[in-house]
């Protein structure tokens, strides 16, 4: 009896030995290959997202993410414009390298430069991209071959093997500009409030307008669209994310949930401003994984994130170590390396709109560099100006019905803005003239130049030679005989500076083109701010076209019924070069007024054009001298 009693107590013993173990095992058997999953939408800007505290947006499936999760309010995307941002997702890289900042480019990168969801897919992940690409290079086919298992509208995690681990993005296309602002209204009723409850549907009444906006009835109705295409795409993910718990898997997957950029609208998608940076970003931690955040769960942080720490995160957290290649910094995972300081930014080239801006921000404050000042934010863009919010908010302009801030859309700003994201965010008061700011200033305008020099920004030389070149850009703007790029960026600071027209003129005479390009760029620059200056009357012509195309433009507005002078800027605008016509077309309209005759000249010469971009330059002189309605025959 006694031996049975002792047994007794051993089993007991060894099963208590056993329980108590059951914690350690189940943490040694936690897989170090966790699933990723990867919510992007399109065109977003956190100020409509209810849980960065916007009380008319109706997003519970995001807010309920944040809540469990991290929610980051200094997350900023690379571009202002969904390419340049999907090529710095992609590959880890800055657009400034390889010049894919121009948007739909497609420029070469080199043979490193790989998708990074190649990586794990060596490692033995599935990796499913439904559906976006967007990719903005050369090797985008290569890139969608070799980084994705699945790249398609029916792609997901359920086809990968029981227990492989997965990769899996879906991109929501409900919240993209051209719901959002640009088709029609009757192509957004089909397209989104079709799809909504009649009860969800959020009406003009019920919304707050945003100062920067007149609160017109119009403009309500504009904005209401906002609310509701971004509410659709809340619905789209709520059903992706119970298909995931459905299936058991929510417990082992991190989510990330973030826009591509800002607010697909005036003010935000390609403006060189927060409003176009900034996106809604949280990441969510199942239990297994809470001990890989830095942040804690359930937080609010302004720890900041830049898209091209998001590719060398997401292979830290696989367990595979981020390749050289890449800018980014991982922020999670065994490769840890940390936030940095700054995040630096860029627009560039937009359809047939030539310019460029760039912008550093510490989250807290953000720096705007206009290297192209003689333009307004507003640019002419027909994808943009064909859409209702824009004629009215041009409409608007014409009959002085906007307040100072309102109207400064379509005002020339000068070189450079400095705002306080925190007490001003939707960016209306400019304090890069505040003394007591003069310092701070300076700390980040040198940090930004810094950066462009250091990393020899190659959207410095025109695209014009990026086409005609052998080499990639990235090769290209390492020729330093070819492309001085400290000297050049020197050159490209000075752009917007009143005082610096005597240097503008004589680099008009260096022996470099593109030193002389953004000369002429500046001289240009100086005539839209500060008016003519008889100085400007000994500027000639130049052998590069580029920028000649300036020097013909200052020369046109100097003397416009110079018959010289228009025969230069036809030709330009008849050349089946891709990148001179439209730029001829858009300094030309920038004149408030063009002579009948010329105009009729330009108009019949774009008329003719082979070239798709021109063409629609030809619509915007006629919808800006003429008023005539710019059309499409058809919306996507």
């Amino acid at each position: 009896m006694m031996n049975q009693i002792l047994s007794c107590n051993r089993i007991c013993l060894v099963l208590g030995m056993l329980i108590m173990m059951l914690p350690s095992c189940t943490k040694e058997h936690v897989p170090t290959q966790p699933n990723i999953l990867w919510l992007t939408y399109e065109d977003t800007s956190p100020q409509f997202i209810g849980c960065y505290g916007n009380e008319e947006a109706h997003t519970p499936v995001m807010d309920q993410l944040a809540t469990e999760g991290i929610r980051f309010t200094s997350a900023f995307s690379t571009g202002t414009v969904c390419s340049p941002s999907r090529f710095a997702l992609i590959t880890g890289c800055r657009t400034t390298r390889f010049a894919t900042g121009h948007h739909r480019s497609y420029y070469p990168v080199g043979d490193s430069i790989e998708a990074f969801p190649k990586y794990l897919r060596d490692a033995g992940y599935y990796t499913s991209n439904n559906s976006k690409t967007d990719y903005n290079t050369s090797k985008r086919h290569h890139f969608r071959k070799t980084g994705w298992n699945e790249s398609s509208g029916k792609a997901g995690w359920w086809k990968r093997k029981p227990g492989q681990p997965f990769f899996a993005v879906f991109n929501s296309f409900h919240s993209h500009q051209s719901r959002t602002m640009t088709n029609p209204w009757w192509k957004y009723k089909e397209q989104i409030l079709d799809s909504l409850k009649s009860e969800d549907v959020i009406l003009d009444n019920e919304i707050d307008v945003p100062p920067i906006f007149k609160d017109t009835p119009e403009m309500r109705n504009d904005l209401s669209r906002i609310y509701n295409a971004i509410q659709l795409t809340d619905q789209h993910f709520g059903r992706i994310l119970n298909r995931l718990e459905l299936e058991g898997l929510k417990d082992s997957t991190i989510i990330f949930c973030f826009s591509d950029h800002g607010q697909g609208m005036p003010w935000g998608k390609t403006y060189p401003r927060a409003m176009g940076y900034r996106v809604p970003f949280i990441i969510y931690f199942p239990k297994m994984y809470q001990h890989l955040s830095p942040w804690g769960t359930q937080v609010v942080t302004d720890a900041m994130i830049d898209f091209v720490d998001l590719p060398a995160t997401v292979l830290s957290l696989a367990g595979i170590e981020p390749p050289q290649y890449m800018d980014g910094n991982a922020l999670l995972g065994e490769f840890k390396e940390g936030s940095k300081k700054y995040t630096v930014g860029g627009l560039d080239r937009t359809g047939e709109n030539t310019t460029l801006c760039r912008s550093i921000s510490d989250g807290k404050y953000i720096y705007n560099r206009n290297f192209m000042p003689f333009q307004s934010e507003k640019r002419w863009q027909k994808y943009f100006d064909f859409s209702d919010i824009s004629q009215h908010i041009r409409e608007d302009y014409r009959n002085n019905r906007l307040n100072e801030e309102q109207a400064g859309l379509l005002k020339l700003k000068g070189n450079a803005t400095f705002y306080h994201l925190e007490e001003d965010p939707w960016e209306i008061n400019n304090l890069k003239n505040e003394p007591s700011l003069v310092s701070m200033i300076k700390d980040f305008e040198e940090a930004l130049k810094s950066d462009l020099i250091k990393n020899r920004d190659a959207h410095f030389i025109p695209e014009y030679s990026l086409k005609l070149s052998q080499l990639t850009p990235y090769e290209l703007s390492r020729e330093n005989d070819f492309y001085p790029a400290e000297e050049v960026i020197e050159q490209a600071f000075k752009c917007g500076d009143k005082e610096a027209l005597e240097n503008h003129l004589q680099g008009l005479k260096h022996e470099n083109d593109i030193v002389r390009y953004w000369s002429a760029v500046s001289v240009y620059s100086h005539f839209r701010l500060f008016g003519h200056d008889k100085r400007m009357n000994v500027i000639s012509t130049d052998a590069y076209a580029p920028a000649d195309v300036f020097i013909q433009a200052v020369k046109y507005q100097t003397y416009s019924g110079n018959e010289n002078t228009q025969s230069q800027l036809l030709k330009y605008i008849a050349s089946e070069n891709e990148t001179l016509a439209p730029l001829a077309c858009q300094l030309l309209l920038l004149n408030p007024e063009i002579d009948e005759q010329f105009l009729e000249k330009i108009l019949q010469t774009c008329a003719k054009s082979g070239l798709p971009v021109t063409k629609e330059c030809g619509e915007l002189f006629e919808n800006k001298f003429k008023g005539k309605p710019l059309e499409y025959k058809m919306f996507w």
